[in-house]
This record gives structure tokens, C-alpha cells and sequence, in this order.
């Protein structure tokens, strides 16, 4: 088998100069986007890089076949600009909530007297006709800032985020002024009111912040206690002299020491066969991103790789993982109990990993999870990875790692970010189980559509960035 890198502006251009030269038997094993470096970078294109591979002995029509069996075309890998649309849909609602406070109050002051009645009816139909001014300037200011040049489009997000904050603040001295009036109006002699107005308006706007972040942290599917934890957790940090970027920087850093450091497959060689097994439900992708994995660490980082598969239960799994050992010219073995696996594992010594795939199991099948931790009993050195789907409900998430956490300890996979804006529930797994993180994944191109886990991109989209599903590009 040949193998060949390609370097071109664009994927279509790379992968025309790999079949040029290859043929049209050439088979793309991996695109990587190569980012220019040096201070004048962000003027700079990035370029592509492609892997093309092509067996001699493979004649047209099977290379065809193959590769319309397994599709190893990348997709465009995941981006950290943030969500334009999360921009606009928060500019709006604090635009409806601004108009909707401000009919409230004029209600009020309507239905105080009937000596005013006259007078605060012109006033509000003034106030509605400001609002409405307002409103058409703010919505032409958005158009502009919808329709920003490429080059000045980070400058762009940096000015709407501080359009934001600032009518974030001026929002919560609203809220803040309206409801103590409203007290004092009622004659409230709630305790939580103290005579200090400066107090209370502090008090206030603290109180503020963190609901602000609580009902962010809940949109994105963190669970109301594990939200209300990390709130407690940063209390004390969250002043009324604090500004809204660095609450916002506060919990972001929060997160990430929350969610810990990944733990990968070491990739530095060191003499040693690492054996890794990857359990977990059905469906929830295990085979798939066992491939990626297998492909990286051959085509990225020359690992001496081999792949075991106990999974003799779906002959399309073993038919998968069959293709996939061809394609990247890597053994593979098939197994039925323990004792072959340790025969396998002997065979394989000399390998710099081996990769263990195994049947998708039910957690509420006591045979089959008893089954599974022989098999995983039967090799004392080695890493477990539970592959979870993102997609799958908290609860039953919460009873598949319980189940598995009783019979080994694990890593943690989540599979199919590309099918979900709602990533709430890493973070939920992770506090619950104290397990590490590893990898993800986010969609069915192999190699790419997967990384190891980037504790600031989660960090990232809780807090309202663009998701794995919206076209990030990175």
C-alpha cells in the first residue's frame, strides 16, 4: 500500500492532486486543515491536507466499492466562533423585556389614581413612542452587525458581546430600581429590603448575576442541582462591583476545573503493549469511534496498531471493523471468550496498541454485564472506555454508569455532539461519577468528526457558544 500527503488551498483541490498522481483507486485516509502561524496569521488562507492511500493489487471497480462502503471523506471539523443566532435571539429577548417592564410600570401608574389618569395615559403612549424609536434604532444596528465583513468579523462578535453587556447592566438597574419601588409602594416590610437603599440595590444585582448564569446553565441541560452548586461555588467571587464579562469569566474557569484533565491513549511510544477496551450500550457508536481512534493513531502518530473484536454478536460490527483493518493495513482478531482474547492479546505483544471492541451491553441484563467483567477481568493491565451517547436521556445516562462504574473503573467517550445544542450532561456524568474524560465525537466521517475532549470548548457552549451541531468550523 502507498501512502501520500497532498497539500492544496482547498479539500476538493487535495484530493484532485492525490487521485492525479494515485489514480482513481486512491482512497482518502485522513484531511487535516493546516493553520497558518506567525503574527499575520488572520490574514492568511489555511490550507488542507489530505492522506491518500492506494493498494496496487486492488483493481477499479473493488477500490470503488470500498470506498462506497466506508466513508472516509472528512467532514469540516468543529469551530469555536461563536453562534450569531444565540447573539441575536438574547439582543431580542432583552429588547421584548425592556418593552414589557416598561408597559408593566406605566400599568401600574395608570391604576394608581384616577386624578392622573390623563396625564399618565400621555405619558406612556410618549414612553411607547421612545421604545419604538429605540427599538427601530437598535434593530438597524443589529442588521449592521448581522452582515460583518470576514476580516472584521471578530471584531464584529467583540462588539455585539459588549453591546450585550452593556444592556445586561442597564437591564438589571432596571429590574432592580422598578422592584424596590414596587416595595415601597406596597409598604413591604420584608426583612431581605433594608432601609440602605445602596444595600439593597448591591444585594440586588448580585442576586441578578446568578440567576443569570443559573438559567443559562439550565438551557444548556445541567442539571438544577449541579447548576446551583457551581453558583455556590463562585458566591462568593461575585461582587456588585463586578462586571458581567468577568462573572461570565469566573464561571468559565469554574467549568473547566469542574470538568478536570482528559485522559487520552498515550501516544508516545514506550516499549509497552496498551491494551483498551471500549464498552458500553448498544447504538451509541462504540465501533465507529474505535476507527477514528485506530486511525489516528496510525496516520497521525505512527502508533504500531492492532484491534480485537469480541463484538460476535453484530456480524456488521465485525464486517465494519474488517474494512477498516484493510483500509489502514492493520490485524485484526476475532474472539469468542477470555481464553482467546489472552491468545490474542500474546499475539499481539509487540504492537503499541491493541483496540478492544465489545458487544454493546444492557445495563439491565445481569448475564451479559456478568459476561463482560470476565472478559475485562481476564487482562489485568489496561484502559476502559465507557462510550456514552450525548444524545441519550440524564436519567438513563445516570443508571448506564452506575451499572458499568460496578463492574470496572472507566474514561469517559460521548458520542453524537453533532445531534444535540444540549451538552449539560458531560458535565452532569462527570461530577456525578468523578470519572475522566476522554474523547468525543461528532458525526459518522472516519477518520475525523472526533478529538479528545476540550474542556474550554464545553465550557464554551454551556455558556451560550455555537455547538457541535451548527456548523462550527476549527
Amino acid at each position: 500500500m502507498v501512502i501520500k500527503k497532498y497539500l492544496a488551498d482547498t479539500q476538493q483541490a487535495a484530493i484532485l492532486l492525490a487521485k492525479e498522481d494515485l489514480g482513481n483507486n486512491a482512497v482518502v485516509m485522513n484531511i487535516k486543515e493546516i493553520r497558518p502561524k506567525g503574527i499575520f496569521r488572520i490574514f492568511m488562507k489555511c490550507k488542507v491536507e489530505v492522506t491518500a492511500a492506494v493498494d496496487d493489487n486492488i483493481s477499479s471497480g473493488t477500490a470503488n466499492d470500498s470506498n462506497s462502503t466506508v466513508n472516509l471523506v472528512a467532514d469540516e471539523k468543529v469551530s469555536l466562533t461563536p453562534n450569531p443566532k444565540t447573539l441575536d435571539a438574547l439582543e431580542q429577548a432583552m429588547r421584548n423585556g425592556e418593552l414589557d417592564r416598561k408597559k408593566d410600570k406605566n400599568e401600574e401608574k395608570n391604576n394608581s389614581g384616577k386624578k392622573d389618569i390623563v396625564s399618565k395615559d400621555n405619558a406612556s403612549k410618549d414612553d411607547n413612542v421612545i421604545n419604538n424609536n429605540d427599538s427601530k434604532d437598535n434593530r438597524s444596528k443589529i442588521k449592521e452587525t448581522e452582515q460583518p465583513s470576514k476580516n472584521d468579523e471578530l471584531v464584529d462578535f467583540e462588539k455585539r458581546i459588549a453591546h450585550i453587556q452593556d444592556s445586561i447592566k442597564d437591564l438589571i438597574d432596571e429590574r432592580i430600581k422598578n422592584d424596590t419601588q414596587k416595595k415601597v409602594d406596597e409598604g413591604s416590610s420584608d426583612e431581605h429590603f433594608s432601609d440602605d437603599s445602596d444595600a439593597t440595590d448591591d444585594s440586588r444585582r448580585v442576586d441578578s448575576y446568578k440567576k443569570l448564569i443559573y438559567e443559562q446553565l439550565i438551557d444548556s441541560e445541567v442539571t438544577p442541582t449541579h447548576a446551583k452548586e457551581l453558583i455556590e461555588e463562585i458566591k462568593d467571587l461575585i461582587t456588585p462591583d463586578i462586571t458581567i464579562d468577568r462573572v461570565l469569566a469566573i464561571v468559565y474557569q469554574k467549568i473547566i476545573l469542574n470538568l478536570g484533565q482528559p485522559m487520552l491513549i498515550n501516544t508516545k511510544s514506550d516499549g509497552k503493549m496498551h491494551c483498551s477496551f471500549f464498552i458500553g450500550p448498544t447504538g451509541v457508536g462504540k465501533t465507529t469511534t474505535i476507527a477514528k481512534i485506530v486511525s489516528d493513531l496510525k496516520l497521525n502518530h505512527n502508533c504500531k496498531v492492532a484491534l480485537i473484536t469480541a463484538d460476535t454478536y453484530r456480524i456488521a460490527a465485525v464486517e465494519q471493523l474488517t474494512t477498516y483493518a484493510s483500509i489502514l493495513d492493520i490485524p485484526l482478531s476475532v474472539v469468542y471468550s477470555p481464553e482467546e482474547l489472552k491468545e490474542a492479546l500474546t499475539k499481539f505483544k509487540d504492537f503499541d496498541h491493541v483496540l478492544i471492541d465489545t458487544a454493546g451491553r444492557s445495563h439491565l441484563n445481569n448475564d451479559q454485564q456478568n459476561d463482560l467483567k470476565k472478559l475485562l477481568d481476564s487482562v489485568s493491565n489496561k484502559d476502559v472506555y465507557l462510550t456514552l451517547s450525548i444524545t441519550t436521556k440524564y436519567k438513563d445516562l445516570i443508571e448506564v454508569a452506575e451499572a458499568y462504574k460496578k463492574i470496572t473503573e472507566y474514561r469517559m467517550i460521548f458520542t453524537k455532539l453533532d445531534e444535540t445544542n444540549g451538552i449539560g450532561n458531560i458535565y452532569n456524568l462527570r461530577r456525578i461519577t468523578k470519572s475522566p474524560l476522554s474523547y468525543i465525537t461528532y458525526g459518522q466521517n472516519v477518520p475525523d468528526d472526533f478529538s479528545k475532549i476540550d474542556t474550554q470548548d464545553i465550557a464554551k457552549i454551556m455558556l451560550g457558544g455555537k455547538a457541535y451541531g451548527s456548523g462550527r468550523k476549527s
